[in-house]
């Protein structure tokens, strides 16, 4: 590392794949974020789009200092490494290219990280926004994906700490835990962030989160592509608990994993009046119960295509 390279406080890695709005519009909020003294470097890390992105970057050269690489199309984790093996900052942060990012949220993970030296990574809450009005849904299922994984202590502070959180949603880490714990693994084409939060936890790094600070995630999904989403997401947790556990795990069976979802369901009725959101959690409950089925039949499909599996508990259990 040269000496200019150690002048740059916090690299930005964009994650990005086919998408030329999303990507300009997230490098527009990159653009527009408040940095006062940080000097921030932005790395486009784009995954073998089908168009070469550089018209996009050009737009941008006069307001940030960025880069554009592009790899051959191997998936999220492989981009990840990618785009960290290009990066030169102190701390490194990872977003994908339908972020929108608040204006405060370079000041506010350099400010944390640097009044925190024990903490490694900060991480932020996720808004879904998009044409669709099943974000509606998304929102709220999201929301319960996360605070359940805090102690009921938690909830209202203005920052948690957690072993089962995973470390996405615009994380920010500093550079030496990739030196503890080595990079993504890239066998994992989704949830590669979760089997990362697994290695963090097993050596007793938890992840910091904003509950109450957000990044907008614009999603043109439809139903059908939110369903499809938690059979892939449930199958990536399936995978990651996998590789943690080996031939210590079990598989599931389908009693189990009724047992689970129906569980869940109520912890999460019960959890949505305490943060305050208990009657759009009954309203939408329907497509909620639709959300927790798919992702679990993505967990159960996933086991039974390996020799070892997992059998799932009732509290802990990522959705």
């Amino acid at each position: 590392m040269t000496k200019n390279d150690q002048m740059i406080d916090i690299s930005l890695v964009v994650l990005t794949y086919n998408r030329k709005e999303s990507l300009r519009r997230c490098l527009g909020s990159v653009a527009g974020m408040k940095k006062g003294d940080i000097k921030l470097e932005v790395i486009v890390a784009d995954d073998g789009s089908d168009r070469d992105n550089s018209p996009v970057i050009d737009q941008f050269k006069n307001s940030l200092d960025i880069r554009y690489f592009k790899k051959a199309n191997e998936g999220v984790a492989s981009t990840r490494n990618f785009g960290l093996s290009k990066s030169r900052g102190k701390l490194v942060g990872f977003i994908a290219d339908d972020y929108t990012l608040p204006e405060s949220y370079l000041q506010d993970v350099t400010e944390f990280l640097e009044n925190h030296p024990e903490a490694m990574i900060i991480t932020h809450n996720i808004r879904p926004t998009g044409p669709s009005v099943f974000r509606y849904v998304q929102s709220i299922y999201f929301q319960m994906t996360l605070m359940q994984m805090l102690d009921e202590r938690d909830l209202g502070k203005d920052v948690v700490t957690s072993f089962h959180l995973p470390p996405s949603r615009g994380a920010v880490f500093r550079r030496e835990i990739f030196e503890t714990l080595g990079n993504f693994n890239e066998d994992f084409l989704t949830g590669e962030d979760g089997e990362f939060g697994m290695r963090m936890a097993s050596r007793g790094i938890p992840v910091y989160f904003f509950p109450g600070k957000f990044i907008d995630h614009y999603e043109e999904k439809d139903f059908k592509g939110y369903l499809d989403q938690r059979i892939r997401y449930g199958g990536s947790f399936y995978r990651a608990v996998l590789a943690r556990d080996g031939d210590r795990a079990r598989k599931p069976t389908i009693y189990g994993i009724c047992k689970s979802a129906i569980a869940k369901y109520f912890s999460w009725l019960k959890l949505s009046g305490a943060i305050g959101r208990g009657a759009e959690y009954l309203l939408l409950s329907p497509f909620i119960a639709l959300f927790l089925i798919f992702y679990y039949a993505g967990l159960y499909s996933e086991s039974r295509k390996t020799v070892s599996a997992y059998e799932p508990t009732q509290s802990r259990i990522g959705s």
